[in-house]
């Protein structure tokens, strides 16, 4: 039904109409979009470059994965990471419109997954996962010792009755341009948007209200911090938040 649904949606037909979704007298829904991608991938760069214009939109978490397993093409990627590679395998059993483990993939909130470069399908699927799967804000600020302050909202409804949550913090280093000398993109100069250099587990959480405090000093180059919560091992998000430090 999921997918049927996204081909009858008519009324996106660019990025430009990418609205994030609120009933009268809600807050815009949250939308976290990842992007598995790699710098040895041919038809990867039109996804890189839909990425950071899906960042523009109001309410919206931009990631960038960038995974190991097209290092062998004659290029290794400079911000490839065996997190990411596992990350999307254990992604498949949780997500709608599952497809196996490819580049470019673009996943929802944690639910859908798309082809990176489909630039209407992905705005589908977001406008779908605004309505169907509310992702509360998480704030984050930093303390007078520039360490992270971590808000965590309530989360309501049966999935915080049913299930654990699995906290995760990540750091990216905002948009970078790479030279790629070999490989399928061998000669292009291509932009990168929010690559994730730092990955933190902050343990289980149980959807009640809390504030956690975490240590950031020693990452140097992040220039935004991310915190997940999904449900447990990895699925929907319920609660998401960011903020730049630079």
């Amino acid at each position: 039904m999921m997918r049927s649904a996204l081909f009858v949606l008519t009324c996106l037909c660019s990025l430009l109409s990418f609205n994030t979704y609120a009933a009268d007298n809600e807050k815009p829904a949250i939308t976290v979009v990842e992007l598995f991608t790699s710098q040895g991938c041919y038809s990867c760069p039109p996804a890189d470059t839909l990425l950071e214009k899906i960042d523009l939109q109001d309410n919206t978490i931009t990631l960038s994965c960038h995974v190991t397993y097209w290092n062998y093409l004659g290029w290794k990627d400079t911000f490839s990471k065996s997190y990411c590679d596992n990350r999307q395998r254990v992604y498949q059993s949780a997500l709608k419109g599952n497809r196996g483990v490819y580049t470019p993939q673009m996943v929802i909130n944690g639910r859908y997954g798309a082809v990176g470069s489909r630039e209407r399908t992905v705005g589908q699927a977001m406008t779908i996962m605004a309505r169907e799967n509310r992702i509360e804000a998480v704030d984050l600020q930093l303390n007078t010792s520039n360490g992270l302050v971590i808000s965590l909202p309530k989360i309501m409804g049966d999935t915080a009755q049913s299930q654990a949550h699995q906290l995760i913090l990540l750091g990216t280093t905002g948009t970078q341009t790479v030279p790629i000398n070999r490989g399928e993109n061998g000669g292009k100069t291509l932009d990168y948007h929010n690559p994730i250099a730092v990955v933190e587990h902050l343990g289980r959480w149980d959807g009640a209200q809390k504030t956690l405090s975490q240590a950031i000093d020693k990452h140097a180059g992040v220039k935004e911090w991310v915190v997940l919560a999904q449900t447990w091992p990895i699925g929907e998000i319920v609660a998401a938040g960011k903020l730049m430090v630079e």
